[in-house]
């Protein structure tokens, strides 16, 4: 399910967006993305299996201010530019942007295939193709990969 619910001024596409996947073998998946909560982004990742958990969340900041005049750029989709702040310190290297793009410069300096290959995004995006068509169906769509 997604919807466009604050932005329609900003987007044609939606804003917030809720995937439940099931997996051939009978697990779960639940996927939540959405710019439109107040405090900001976040970037929280829970993976619960028969035997524990681990949660990871890189949006969480040891550095929080209260500001009473806008300073400028803060924290990307930051909702405020007053009140308590919350910047995330070198914030492209806590989201894994400068690792992922100096991933690919090496393999490409190298002629060697990167990680995440063409193949990779192919599904990805066929998994997001599903996502879309059961946003249209309103029911349980099959994840059809190219042949």
């Amino acid at each position: 399910m997604g919807a466009t619910l604050a932005h329609g001024d900003k987007t044609t596409g939606e804003d917030t967006a809720v995937a439940l996947l099931k997996f051939a073998g009978g697990q779960l998946a639940t996927i939540e993305s959405s710019w439109i909560e107040k405090g900001g982004m976040q970037l929280r990742h829970e993976f619960v299996g028969s035997e524990g958990r681990l949660v990871t969340d890189t949006s969480v900041s040891p550095v929080w201010g209260f500001i009473g005049q806008p300073v400028g750029y803060l924290v990307e989709k930051a909702d405020s530019e007053t009140g308590w702040v919350h910047p995330v310190p070198e914030e492209t290297r806590a989201y894994g942007f400068s690792q992922q793009m100096r991933h690919f410069v090496d393999h490409y300096e190298a002629g060697t295939e990167p990680s995440e290959t063409f193949h990779d995004g192919v599904i990805v995006n066929t998994i997001l193709d599903a996502c879309y068509r059961a946003m249209r169906s309103g029911h349980w769509e099959p994840v059809r990969y190219p042949a």
